[in-house]
């Protein structure tokens, strides 16, 4: 490995406007003309709201090069549009809160404390709650404790930097009053040694709640989701990850997607649906979840959510829905819900039996995949518990199917790409080039080779980056440097023939930057990481033995650089460096020649 501490981050221009001249020319299309002109003439909002209906196309070529030209820049953020895109994201959340206590109020009286059976809502629900109930089975305390980690990102009380799985160990003490109330007095008990040498000499932060801010989405829209506190995190990653592990044995498989995007390609051939949903996220009502869940596993999901929450202006609202983005568990469990509403609509819908059910039932998080005899009753269940599909983004019938990132006219690939971001660095460049490439790939269909209408913006964006950091590798590899084909790849130097082995190649990546860190979280995060890689069913809450740290001064980086253990990285900063990582023979991905 080599490293590179000098910038080359940028490219010899700006090459973003005579990007998207050169792919829309290309395409050639009145839809592509159209966007040119919009985007020339500074027309960007009638731009963002322009849409690609598959039922005005009769072949797949004509579909692609209008959906392409049409998505290319839906994610833009450099389009000067009227939108407030934070203020269009907020009205939406808090339109779906309104929308949760219209649900919450119809469904009240069918819950358990209700006044009338669930069946009376609809005749469905209590097969959809013994679903449920046979995914989850019983809870087991034990399993939530050995199951429970911190997530990524921050927290109410730890940001940026500071946000580090070893100093969350060392320094998290942010939590709810229902967690602080019920939890906080046990921990000695959950998790002894790190009790003993950091929670003991902690005072606990209670939190009101979650904070609502904002992220990028694209051109009309921003997305909103919820910081929560450190502690309900922690707790909630562990209640998400033991409803995965129970779909996982019931068919629903949350760690891959490639089975929703296989099936979206065979749905013409299958006859099957693929439905999305709107916001699903923030429209999991509370009395939706409190009637059809179990009522131990709903105590425990109930006790670790945030109840309330402040948006940026200081509002402080009680929350109308069970959970939102940014909780540990809600894909986890709007998937759950989903799949068992998919599975018994199915099941009274087609009368198959469970095994060809589960073989055309596809979940996960909001994109579900269904025989197309059952959608109807899937999406009549589904907004009744007061979720609401997305009609744009749903295709119950017809040629062109759509689900996890994969888009199909009769059977063929027609996934556009999007430009979210001016092409003014090397990595930008690399991942323009590369999706065109598989854009010029997926356009001759079964055919081994390259669309030459794009060969001239492939070879332009290749002539953007400096000698230094061009880097050509093969597909897998992914954009840490340009697609190529193998025979092109041995023309650089930087290419290296091991025989009997493969080809050291030559990539340019980003890789965090590490900082020495002193403290016992440090031994908890490694013991911890260490623990939840073991294999499946084994004990691994080891973080409750006592483990001494070599050199324990409270939570600080320090300049000691004794050992590499005791360095962190930090994902907010990064470095450019050069690797040369070995090919083995036969891995080039071959795109064929331009034709």
């Amino acid at each position: 490995m080599g490293s590179n501490n000098r910038s080359t981050a940028r490219v010899f221009r700006d090459f973003t406007d005579a990007a998207i001249l050169q792919f829309l020319s290309s395409l050639n299309t009145p839809r592509a003309l159209s966007v040119w002109l919009l985007y020339r003439s500074g027309e960007h909002d009638q731009l963002t709201t322009l849409v690609c209906d598959p039922l005005n196309y009769d072949d797949s070529n004509s579909f692609r090069d209008d959906y392409a030209a049409t998505s290319l820049l839906s994610k833009s953020d450099f389009l000067t549009t009227s939108f407030n895109r934070e203020e269009v994201a907020i009205d939406k959340f808090l339109k779906s809160e309104e929308r949760c206590r219209a649900t919450n109020r119809t469904v009240l009286p069918f819950a358990p404390s209700g006044c009338s059976p669930p069946e009376a809502l609809h005749p469905l629900i209590p097969r959809v709650r013994r679903q449920i109930e046979r995914m989850l089975g019983s809870f087991r305390l034990e399993e939530l404790l050995d199951s429970s980690d911190w997530g990524p990102g921050v927290s109410t009380l730890l940001k940026g930097p500071s946000s580090v799985k070893p100093n969350k160990y060392q320094s998290e003490t942010g939590m709810t009053h229902e967690v602080y109330d019920v939890v906080w007095p046990l921990l000695h008990v959950a998790y002894p040694s790190w009790h003993k040498e950091i929670l003991a000499k902690a005072d606990a932060s209670v939190e009101v709640g979650n904070v609502v801010i904002t992220v990028p989405k694209n051109s009309k829209t921003d997305r909103v989701i919820a910081i929560e506190p450190g502690w309900n995190l922690w707790f909630q990653k562990g209640l998400g990850t033991m409803i995965r592990r129970r779909l996982l044995r019931c068919g629903c498989n949350l760690n891959d997607q490639t089975r929703n995007q296989r099936l979206s390609k065979d749905a013409l051939k299958m006859e099957l649906a693929t439905i999305d949903f709107s916001s699903a996220s923030d429209t999991i009502a509370f009395e939706v979840v409190r009637m059809l869940l179990p009522d131990e596993w709903f105590r425990i999901l109930n006790l670790f959510r945030c109840r309330r929450g402040r948006l940026r202006d200081g509002t402080v609202l009680n929350w109308e829905k069970f959970s939102s983005m940014g909780n540990g568990f809600t894909f986890e469990l709007e998937s759950m819900i989903f799949y068992a509403i998919a599975l018994v609509v199915t099941e009274q819908t087609c009368a198959i039996d469970d095994v060809e059910v589960k073989g055309r039932v596809s979940v996960f998080g909001d994109d579900v995949i269904l025989p197309q005899a059952s959608a109807p009753a899937f999406v009549e269940l589904s907004e009744l518990l007061g979720f609401k599909v997305n009609r744009e983004k749903s295709f119950l019938h017809g040629r062109f199917f759509e689900s996890c990132g994969a888009h199909w006219f009769d059977a063929r690939d027609v996934k556009p790409f999007y430009l979210d971001k001016r092409i003014d660095t090397v990595p930008k460049c690399f991942g323009l080039h590369n999706r065109v490439v598989e854009f010029a790939y997926s356009c001759l269909g079964s055919v081994w080779g390259l669309d030459a209408r794009f060969k001239k913006l492939t070879r332009d964006l290749r002539s953007l980056v400096h000698p230094s950091d061009f880097c050509l590798v093969p597909r897998h590899y992914g954009d840490v440097g340009f697609f190529s084909n193998l025979d092109h790849a041995l023309t650089l130097k930087t290419t290296k023939v091991i025989r009997m082995v493969g080809y050291k190649i030559r990539i340019r990546t980003e890789r965090a930057v590490k900082l020495p860190f002193d403290g016992y979280g440090l031994v908890l995060e490694r013991i911890r990481g260490t623990s939840l890689a073991s294999e499946e069913g084994r004990s691994t809450r080891l973080i409750s033995r006592s483990v001494k740290p070599g050199n324990g001064r409270g939570a600080s980086f320090s300049r000691d650089e004794d050992t590499r253990f005791n360095y962190v990285s930090l994902k907010t900063t990064t470095m450019t460096v050069h690797r040369y990582p070995t090919v083995g023979a036969g891995q080039w991905f071959d795109f064929g020649l331009w034709v």
